[in-house]
């Protein structure tokens, strides 16, 4: 992939960039991409690997100054000729700046940034090259946000241990933060989709300028790297760095995380929830099977929103650092490609020379505004059997794998919540120590994928995933974080979302498959996974709509989407059991309709947020045999309960066959459906009422049926069916008084 370019190219196509690098009010220019480090040997060590820190400024304006300054004097005295190697400078800055808001104000590619949980990485180094003054200071490093590459490593190929030997060749243990910041893909075995193929099976960077943020203060830095085997020399190295710092911003400001004015034109899932129910099923078939070993397979879900006006990725990171307490923050954009960004808490592996710690997590709740409420779904969580098996499996596999690699393997605590500003999971504490640091590689391999983003066991639940998946994974679920000399740490890629190339936001969400699951919880927790993206699109809609309707354009009209509940149905001698699933409704948002030939129809409207709106309506065609006029029914617990006798004569003992079902009448098919039944009995005010609506309507063919209220129903249909049977009666009897009168009178004439 290293191509050799000279600096007069770099710096046109660096100043002069094409129109496909240009967005939609968003302006990138791509950078050199210098030199793909995984062209080389990896055994052949670099010729040098040295960081230099100059004195400490009171600004990161002054602080890009010094750099510049001391680029230029390096390229007119040069190190001692090396045929290879990497130089860090690095100017220590007085004042904390915002990694982010640095980030935002440049518009270089590549990007990419990276924040510890608790936004804390151990910064763990003593310069050994000068700047005295600043060694051992202690402070805790927030963020990285880099531009531009030094050197990349990338391939098409699945990551080995010799690609992960060409990334530790550029790294040591006396340059602590000379980084290489990436991502690898989940699966790189599957086909690459158009929205991913920039990003390879692997992608990793070491910036050429990046802005560390510190606890109390902050370093702005830059990397020289090259290597005369891979055809990129030190002058070429030098030239590609200055031409990225001329279009560094010095000057950045703190994000005010301004709402864009952005509509939501359309969106779309894949799966569809019909499908995610086949799927789903399809799972549990297998997973209950005895002949088949899976226990759990992940099955995850990609959304697509497109908006009238291009995202600015920087600008949705901001957003989601209201989310970011107790998570990983990334952000990764190869050249021409979009921003892989996420907002993670799940911890894949973290070591520090030997030591190594990971964790397990699994099982998902809400969280509620309320501490009384927050606290008892927290103990439903802890105490939840289906999500306890699901938690089970992680756990114990990750500690299987530790045990094989490491020399010894705690767990503390074992079973704990870990409490997120929108959820709660289940989670557990794992450390090791490796033999051997060359071990590194053994656990990144290992460890990935695990059960809570793929299932157990692996290549059985993968085979599932890869055979069922409408849609390439890419980066998400998979490895995202950097390799660094003294230590690494990488995150597991969830809660996280492609943005930024074009008018669409990919925003991708799983959930764990195990015995006991529902397909309709399961796509609500899918839901609730991805709704930190959601959320904030809807709310930039919401508000830029408020904005216009202030300013007198127009009036935007309310937004509607359609609920598709799941059902299960029993068939038994003598009746018929449906049951929908309506979690979220409340009995009076929804109503169950019951005609004369035993059509149920049920409506309803739910208010999702402000002009948002959740619609119900689906009929079922009861089967023949059944006795439509005594259909009741009760509404509990989110669930409706309708019972439909059977004609069945008494001495009939053979169970009916399964192929007698409700079926979803055919006009509301592509609707979502919804039913609803409540408790028995009904006094006798409400019987009088319903009797008046079915008489009022008697005339109205379409609207002669009854609303189900509080369990039955029977009285009103009889007396409706009498009141119908007299008519007809009296019609007939009518009709045949006439038709022997204009006989007779015909006879008479004749």
């Amino acid at each position: 992939m290293a191509r050799a370019a000279s600096p007069d190219s770099i710096v046109a196509r660096l100043l002069h960039p094409t129109s496909s690098s240009r967005l939609t009010r968003y302006v990138y220019r791509p950078c050199s991409l210098s030199m793909n480090g995984c062209n080389a040997a990896p055994e052949r060590a670099l010729g040098m690997c040295e960081t230099r820190t100059l004195p400490a400024v009171s600004a990161p304006e002054t602080a890009l100054s010094e750099l510049q300054t001391a680029v230029f004097s390096l390229k007119a005295e040069p190190p001692p000729r090396s045929p290879s190697g990497i130089i860090r400078l690095e100017v220590p800055v007085r004042q904390r700046a915002n990694a982010v808001d640095w980030l935002q104000a440049q518009s270089h590619l590549p990007r990419c940034y990276f924040s510890g949980r608790e936004r804390r990485m151990d910064l763990g180094f003593s310069p050994v090259n000068g700047g005295g003054i600043w060694a051992n200071s202690g402070r805790d490093l927030v963020g990285v946000a880099g531009v531009g590459s030094a050197v990349f490593f990338q391939r098409v190929d699945p990551f080995s241990l010799q690609d992960w030997r060409c990334i530790r060749r550029f790294l040591s243990k006396d340059c602590p933060l000379i980084r290489a910041y990436g991502a690898i893909r989940f699966d790189a075995r599957t086909n690459f989709s158009s929205e991913w193929k920039d990003f390879g099976s692997f992608y990793f960077t070491v910036p050429q300028v990046e802005l560390d943020e510190l606890e109390e203060s902050s370093i702005l830095a830059t990397t020289i790297a090259w290597d005369d085997t891979l055809l990129w020399t030190w002058e070429n190295a030098v030239d590609g760095l200055q031409a990225t710092m001329h279009q560094i911003s010095p000057y950045f400001h703190k994000s005010t995380k301004e709402v864009p004015q952005t509509t939501i034109i359309s969106w779309n899932h894949v799966p569809t929830k019909a499908s995610w129910n086949t799927s789903v099923n399809k799972a549990l078939q297998i997973i209950n099977s005895r002949s088949s070993e899976l226990v759990k397979v992940v099955l995850a879900r990609c959304s697509t929103y497109v908006t009238d006006t291009c995202i600015d990725p920087v600008t949705l990171l901001a957003c989601l650092q209201v989310e970011g307490r107790n998570a990983y923050q990334f952000y990764i954009q190869p050249p021409d490609a979009p921003a892989f960004i996420g907002n993670t808490p799940e911890q894949l592996f973290h070591r520090k020379y030997l030591n190594i710690s990971s964790e397990a997590l699994a099982g998902t709740r809400a969280r509620s505004l309320n501490k009384d409420e927050d606290l008892q779904i927290g103990r439903e969580l802890l105490f939840s059997p289906k999500d306890h098996i699901e938690f089970t499996i992680v756990r114990e596999s990750i500690t299987s794998k530790l045990e094989n690699i490491c020399e010894e393997v705690l767990v503390e605590p074992s079973k704990a919540l870990r409490k997120l500003p929108r959820v709660q999971h289940l989670c557990a504490q794992l450390s090791g120590r490796l033999r051997s640091e060359d071990d590194e590689f053994a656990i990144l391999a290992s460890l990935h994928p695990t059960p809570a983003v793929c299932g157990l066991p692996t290549e059985e639940a993968r085979l599932f995933i890869e055979n069922n998946d409408l849609f390439d994974r890419g980066m998400y679920a998979g490895p995202v974080g950097w390799f660094g000399g003294r230590e690494s740490e990488f995150a597991v890629g969830i809660r996280s979302a492609l943005v930024g190339k074009g008018f669409s936001t990919l925003i991708y969400a799983g959930v764990g498959i195990v015995e006991g699951s529902n397909p309709f919880s399961e796509w609500e927790e899918l839901d609730l996974k991805a709704s930190q993206f959601t959320k904030l699109l809807q709310q930039w809609e919401y508000q830029a709509c408020c904005q216009e309707m202030n300013i007198g354009q127009k009036r935007v009209p309310p937004k509607y989407e359609f609920f598709q509940p799941n059902t299960d149905w029993n068939v038994e001698l003598c009746k018929y059991t449906l049951k929908v699933y309506l979690p979220g409704f409340k009995k009076e948002e929804f109503k169950v309709q019951i005609d004369h030939k035993g059509k149920i129809t049920v409506k309803g409207k739910r208010e999702l947020g402000e002009n948002k709106f959740m619609l119900l309506e689906q009929n079922f065609n009861v089967p023949k045999d059944s006795d439509h006029d005594k259909i009741n029914g009760m509404f509990e617990d989110g669930c409706l309960t309708l019972h439909i006798p059977r004609k069945v004569s008494q001495d009939q003992k053979t169970t009916p066959s399964s192929h007698q079902t409700l079926i979803p009448s055919d006009d509301h098919e592509k609707k979502a459906s919804d039913q609803k039944g409540h408790e028995d009995g009904v006094d006798d005010q409400k019987k009088k009422v319903m009797k008046e609506k079915v008489k009022s309507s008697e005339n109205d063919e379409s609207s002669k049926c009854c609303w189900l209220e509080n369990g039955s129903v029977m009285d009103c249909l009889l007396e409706r069916m009498n009141n119908n049977r007299k008519v007809i009666a009296v019609a007939f009897v009518a009709f045949s008084v006439g038709f022997y009168v204009s006989q007779k009178l015909k006879s008479a004439g004749n």
